[in-house]
C-alpha cells in the first residue's frame, strides 16, 4: 500500500515528522476512498500545504524534497492554455517547447511561466 511507505519515512525524517504523518494520512483516507486509482491524485504546493499544515514554505519545502528524494511523489510541470486547462506534462523546463498547441482553441501560443504550474503525483 502507498500509505505504508510513510512509516519508514517518519522513522527516517524526524524533523519532518509530524508533516509526513498528515500527508501519510491523506494518502492512506484516499487509498481506502478510492482504491488504486489514489494514484491518480493530482496536488500543487497550495494542496500540500494544507494537507501537510506546516507553518512556512521553507518547512513545505523540505517536506517535499524528502517525497520527492524517497520516490513517493513526482514532480511535474503542467502547461496550461490562457483558459486554464491542462495541456501537457513535462519533468523540467528545458523540455518545454516555446510554443504549443492549444488544442481546445486549435491555435499555437507563446509559453511563458504564467502557463506553467507546478504539480505532484504520487509514485507507483
Amino acid at each position: 500500500m502507498f500509505a505504508e511507505k510513510f512509516a519508514n519515512l517518519i522513522a527516517k525524517y524526524p524533523s519532518e515528522a509530524e508533516a509526513l504523518q498528515k500527508v501519510g494520512a491523506f494518502f492512506q483516507k484516499a487509498e481506502v476512498e478510492k482504491g488504486a486509482s489514489y494514484s491518480k491524485l493530482v496536488l500543487d504546493p497550495a494542496r500540500l500545504f494544507d494537507i501537510s499544515e506546516v507553518k512556512d514554505t521553507t518547512k513545505l519545502s523540505r517536506v517535499i524534497a524528502v517525497l520527492i528524494t524517497e520516490k513517493v511523489l513526482s514532480r511535474e510541470l503542467l502547461v496550461q492554455s490562457p483558459q486554464g486547462s491542462g495541456i501537457a506534462t513535462y519533468s523540467n523546463l528545458s523540455e518545454i517547447p516555446l510554443e504549443i498547441l492549444d488544442p481546445y482553441r486549435d491555435v499555437y501560443f507563446e509559453i511563458s511561466l504564467d502557463n506553467v504550474k507546478t504539480i505532484y503525483r504520487p509514485v507507483g
